[in-house]
């Protein structure tokens, strides 16, 4: 009697020098460039490309942190061809990078001259014949996502938009437009952790909205700078303006100075209170006050800009009066001497 015997093949493993990023992920078919500078990862470039080998590309958690271990790094990074290499100086190299496939991390060794990590290759998992429909709809979502996103920020280049408005491939606008748009580092690498399909544009389209609102918020708070800086300088215009015409008109600015009356005296119940001014007319709310008729000369002699309040005491020959209004409301009517 025969037995059935299942045999288990194991993924492909590969052993390939690594770069730790530091605010950085890169997307399969993601082409670009940045700078090294740690002894490490210069190295691994040098070795990838005397050795004509690919590289492991994988983010760190803290960007802080300057050597690294595994457990300061992600688990899915991507496996990328060194398309150049061109060093800036003693202590700095500037590579350009095309990302080929997603990659695991299983292990990581540290105590070499660079870091030496063995990955497997991770694809993602396509939609099922099932979520056809529903794949439809999210990309359709995707992209009016990113029409709003355009909308705000009119300044992506126009080989991103082609690429993405024309492009009707899941799987291609779920790397496409994390690895082309300004996302935290932290969400593309929520992306690219992800393993399928559906999901990847589930998240997608909640981090472009995540950024829409951010955009907005921006433009809402460049508007109110702006409104109370166009206010500050319509009050320093109209300042300078009102300067420039007294200067004219030869004024200074104590000639601008807009003088108050003086309070009205408070009275005081039972308490006397001299007084040069005498009561005419019946009490009522129009109550008016003269002054003493022979204090009035006196009065007519002061020239000062300010109304004169003249005490008894200053009135030659009038003594105070026996009667004194001691109402807890005085009048609100008074008659001021002036000069013109």
């Amino acid at each position: 009697m025969s037995e059935k015997v299942t045999v288990k093949v194991e993924r492909s493993v590969l052993h390939l020098p690594a770069i730790a990023l530091r605010g950085l992920v890169v997307f399969p078919n993601n082409l670009l460039h940045f700078e090294v500078g740690r002894e490490k990862s210069i190295a691994a470039v040098e070795w990838a490309v005397s050795n004509n080998s690919d590289v492991f590309l994988v983010a760190q958690k803290e960007m802080k942190v300057e050597d690294p271990k595994a457990a300061d790094l992600y688990t899915y990074g991507v496996v990328a061809e060194v398309k150049q290499v061109m060093r800036v100086s003693d202590d700095l190299v500037r590579i350009l990078v095309e990302g080929k496939y997603r990659a695991k991390l299983s292990e990581m060794e540290d105590d070499g001259s660079f870091l030496l990590a063995t990955v497997r290759p991770a694809p993602v998992k396509m939609a099922k014949p099932e979520e056809l429909p529903e794949a439809d709809v999210l990309v359709r979502n995707v992209k009016k996502s990113f029409d709003d996103l355009l909308a705000l920020n009119p300044h992506i280049g126009k080989d991103v938009v082609f690429a993405i408005t024309t492009s009707t491939d899941a799987a291609f606008l779920s790397e496409y437009i994390p690895a082309n748009l300004l996302f935290r580092f932290e969400d593309k690498q929520a992306i690219l952790d992800e393993g399928t399909l559906m999901g990847r544009l589930h998240l997608l389209i909640e981090k472009m909205h995540r950024e829409r609102r951010m955009l907005e918020i921006d433009k809402e708070i460049a508007q109110k700078v702006d409104e109370a800086m166009d206010k500050n300088q319509r009050d320093y215009y109209l300042h300078e303006q009102l300067h420039m015409i007294s200067e004219e008109l030869g004024e200074d600015d104590h000639d601008r100075v807009k003088f108050l009356p003086p309070p009205r005296p408070r009275s005081t119940a039972g308490r006397s209170r001299p007084s040069i001014w005498t009561r005419t007319g019946k009490r009522s709310f129009s109550k008016r006050w003269t002054a003493s008729p022979k204090c009035r000369a006196a009065i007519r002699k002061a020239r000062s800009s300010a109304p004169i309040w003249t005490p008894a005491s200053t009135c030659p020959g009038i003594p105070s009066p026996r009667t004194i209004w001691t109402s807890p409301r005085p009048s609100a009517c008074w008659t001021e001497t002036t000069t013109a």
